[in-house]
């Protein structure tokens, strides 16, 4: 995410992720996790562990585990690439609720639906968001992929944090409010962190990240790199695959990850790509003959019947309009 051209936050999104949280026993255990007794399947409790001496043949009955649940969700990591001289451990806490209050009013979520946590250490620590929705409610992908929907949960989150922009700056609106109330971050959830929590630490940055763009990288490359490299990939003799690509870069769409891609079964060559099974085609005037309309038919048939999702662009149709009616592929532009 930029301001300018300065960078802000580091944004990696994983689709249909794997997360695998372990609970490695009882706070002040040191991570040892919880001690079971192989005999018998039992968990002792703290005051039989500590209130009477055990046998030699209980204390080999007994075995440290860690406990571990796994699940399937959507993930947003984000990392801040310039974090402030401030208190890091305040800023990071209070950014990451802000921003979970800020998505969970931008795309009206309940506050159910999306969980946040911090999760690695050092340069290693970042916030992780996830979607814990059934079949997740798709909100962690337009953040990425939309260049101004960070920048508006940004604006949200202020106003949340009971903070004004305007050309004059940033007005607090509710000085009584020291650090956090539970008018704008606090809540039931979070009382653990509750001393962490300071919506002054993340004023200036907040404000910031509602001015800014969030910028998509594909395979390592920038926005513009990715574009130079699908221009040089495109068909020389289609003119609607130009202005398809020429109409998504001006926009602000999403650009497909690949162009002129090859498939191995069915054996075709699909105009442009998204991951993970997006085939576009663009579809000149040498497609309306029936032959070939009957060639298109019988591939395109085929790929939908291995997993793909085939989506057909038509030169006699506005690109615009053709455009909005897939926001779920395109995004919604800039």
């Amino acid at each position: 995410m930029l301001r300018g051209e300065t960078p802000l936050l580091q944004l990696r999104y994983a689709p249909a992720a794997t997360l695998l949280r372990i609970n490695s026993g009882w706070r002040g255990s040191g991570g040892r996790g919880f001690l079971v007794n192989f005999d018998n399947g039992e968990v002792p409790s703290r005051d039989q562990l500590g209130g009477h001496r055990a046998s030699s043949s209980s204390q080999m009955s007994l075995q440290p585990i860690r406990l571990a649940v796994r699940a399937t969700q959507n993930l947003l990591l984000v990392r801040l690439v310039q974090p402030s001289l401030g208190n890091l451990q305040a800023l990071e806490t209070t950014l990451r609720y802000a921003l979970k209050r800020g998505i969970e009013e931008t795309f009206e979520l309940e506050e159910t639906e999306l969980a946040a946590e911090s999760i690695g250490q050092g340069s290693h620590q970042a916030m992780l968001f996830y979607e814990t929705a059934e079949g997740g409610a798709g909100v962690l992908r337009r953040l990425v992929e939309e260049p101004q929907a960070l920048a508006e949960v940004a604006q949200v989150a202020l106003e949340i944090c009971h903070f004004q922009l305007s050309e004059a700056g940033i007005q607090d609106l509710w000085p009584e409010c020291r650090a956090a109330c539970y008018e704008c971050l606090l809540s039931y959830a979070n009382q653990r962190e509750a001393l962490q929590l300071d919506r002054y630490q993340i004023r200036d940055l907040l404000g910031l990240l509602a001015n800014s763009r969030t910028e998509l990288r594909s395979l390592g490359r920038s926005r513009q790199e990715h574009l130079e490299w699908l221009r040089q990939l495109l068909d020389p003799r289609s003119e609607l695959e130009r202005r398809f690509l020429e109409t998504l870069a001006a926009g602000g769409y999403r650009l497909p990850e690949d162009a002129q891609k090859a498939i191995a079964d069915p054996d075709c060559v699909v105009d442009f790509f998204y991951s993970p099974n997006i085939c576009i085609f663009c579809d000149g005037p040498v497609h309306d003959q029936p032959a070939q309309a009957e060639r298109d038919r019988q591939l395109r048939s085929q790929l939908q019947g291995r997993g793909y999702r085939v989506l057909v662009l038509r030169y006699n149709q506005d690109l615009q309009e053709q455009l909005a009616r897939y926001p779920e592929v395109f995004g919604k532009g800039s």
